[in-house]
C-alpha cells in the first residue's frame, strides 16, 4: 500500500508520523510526504498514484483517491486506533 501524508509539516514530523503509521500499518506501507504550502498536490498524485490520502488538519483538493482524516497522528487521543483500521482497509 502506498499513501501520501498531507500536512504543512517539516522532516522531522513526517519522519514520526511515517514512523507511526508503519509500526501500526505495517512496515510494508510506503508513505509519501506531501507539505501542502510547498508541493504541488495534484503532481504529487498524478507521479506516486496513492492508494489513500492521510490529511492532517489540512484541506487537499477533490480527488478520487480515498482521503482518510489522520489529525490522530499528531493527537493521539483523537481516535489513533480508528485511524490504523481505516488504514488497514486499504492494504
Amino acid at each position: 500500500m502506498k499513501l501520501i501524508v498531507a500536512a504543512s509539516m517539516k522532516d522531522a514530523k513526517f519522519k514520526k508520523f511515517e514512523d507511526l503509521i508503519k509500526k501500526n500499518v505495517g512496515k510494508d506501507v510506503e508513505v509519501v510526504k506531501c507539505n501542502v504550502i510547498t508541493d504541488n498536490f495534484e503532481e504529487l498524485i498524478e507521479t506516486e498514484k496513492p492508494d489513500v490520502i492521510v490529511k492532517v488538519g489540512v484541506k487537499v483538493p477533490e480527488t478520487d483517491v480515498p482521503i482518510v482524516d489522520g489529525l490522530a497522528l499528531n493527537y493521539p487521543q483523537m481516535g489513533a486506533k480508528k485511524l490504523w483500521k481505516a488504514l488497514e482497509a486499504y492494504k
